[in-house]
């Protein structure tokens, strides 16, 4: 987990290190592209460095989530305060695809909220500009995606970021989807659930 430059620029010396050392063993070795994986709060506060420092970012949305509620997702008794849609992390993931986008280089995303609804269109919405999602879940992504305006998804992130919590994300995305049939929200004994039905 990257947390400034100088772990970055470690991680740079290591690599030319190695290619060095294969290539004198006579193989043929180029220094890879390098990129953080962003995932604490540290770098997203210090992206505007590692982005000059950087081919990519790779947004990792399960620990950032993570990290930035200070929520263990893996202990049931506060799982329920694990929330990808708080306001908080949409603002983490978007002040670090602007640092990047500033510096020249691509943020991608990776993680389960590129997975879920909400989540993939809120992604898309705050400019990432790759995803990456389980196997089985590709052509679905790229269906719904296809399916909506870029603009639409850049005015849904934009009312996202002004929200207070998270309750009124779900309410500002339930909004915008409204008016689309293919889209569905259901909300029952408390818990909340966006559908996609291309069917409809």
């Amino acid at each position: 987990m990257v947390g400034d430059v100088g772990q970055l620029r470690e991680t740079r010396r290591l690599l030319v290190r190695a290619a060095a050392e294969a290539r004198a063993a006579g193989h043929e070795a180029a220094e890879p592209p390098l990129g953080p994986m962003i995932e604490l709060p540290a770098a997203v506060l210090m992206g505007d460095a590692l982005a000059r420092e950087s081919r990519f970012f790779s947004i990792g949305s399960n620990d950032l989530i993570q990290y930035s509620l200070a929520v263990d997702r893996g202990n049931a008794g506060i799982a329920c305060l694990y929330d990808a849609l708080d306001p908080a992390v949409l603002r983490a993931i978007d002040m670090s695809v602007r640092a990047a986008h500033a510096a020249g280089i691509p943020a991608g995303s990776c993680g389960e909220m590129s997975g879920e609804l909400p989540g993939l269109l809120l992604l898309v919405g705050l400019g990432v500009d790759e995803l990456s999602v389980a196997g089985g879940l590709v052509r679905r992504v790229r269906a719904i995606l296809g399916r909506v305006e870029a603009g639409h998804l850049a005015r849904l992130a934009k009312r996202s970021l002004e929200a207070d919590c998270a309750a009124e994300v779900r309410r500002i995305v339930a909004e915008e989807l409204r008016g689309d049939a293919q889209f569905s929200i259901e909300e029952r004994e408390g818990r909340w659930a966006c559908r996609w039905d291309p069917e409809a």
